[in-house]
């Protein structure tokens, strides 16, 4: 089955919603309390307001994908920019800090491919995917609601506001 066509551009479109400061607080809020995969609950907002939805049936494995690569990928590596930015500041360190940092973002981009090649079959149905991941990673109601209406605003001012105009 073919790819949905949000996902020729879902990198470029993280960054344009990121680039709004409220959900860029939101994500990193998101991150630390409730230990979402950013680039995972991102690529899932956006799919919900492209009405291309995964199929409920197939979330559970892909899920499973995303959190294997995060988990010995991402999460070593930012635990590594993390301990330094405490620890060590001397300007060779810094120098080291701020490529470890490049080399996150590499590795969260490459984890964006990998979620974009295995993305499953849209459903027909249209059931949002965003707020189920969210309560898998236990985000109460309120929460999960302010996320997603902090993406929405995100989505319209960077996304839907650029198209119109372009």
């Amino acid at each position: 089955m073919e790819k949905p066509a949000f996902l020729d551009r879902v990198w470029q479109q993280m960054g344009a919603v990121h680039k709004d400061s409220d959900l860029a607080a939101a994500c990193l809020v998101a991150q630390e309390r409730f230990a979402v995969d950013v680039p995972l609950l991102l690529l899932l907002c956006l799919a919900d307001q492209h009405r291309s939805a995964p199929a409920l049936a197939d979330l559970p494995a892909y899920f499973a994908g995303a959190d294997a690569w995060r988990q010995a990928v991402i999460v070593p590596i930012r635990a590594v920019r993390q301990t330094m930015k405490t620890a060590f500041n001397a300007p060779a360190e810094l120098q080291l800090r701020y490529e470890i940092k490049r080399v996150e973002l590499e590795a969260e981009r490459l984890h964006v491919v990998r979620l974009v090649q295995s993305y499953p079959t849209v459903t027909t149905d249209q059931t949002a995917t965003a707020p189920i991941y969210l309560a898998r990673c236990q985000a109460p109601d309120d929460q999960a609601q302010a996320f997603l209406s902090t993406f929405a605003a995100a989505f319209d001012a960077q996304i839907r506001l650029a198209t119109a105009k372009g």
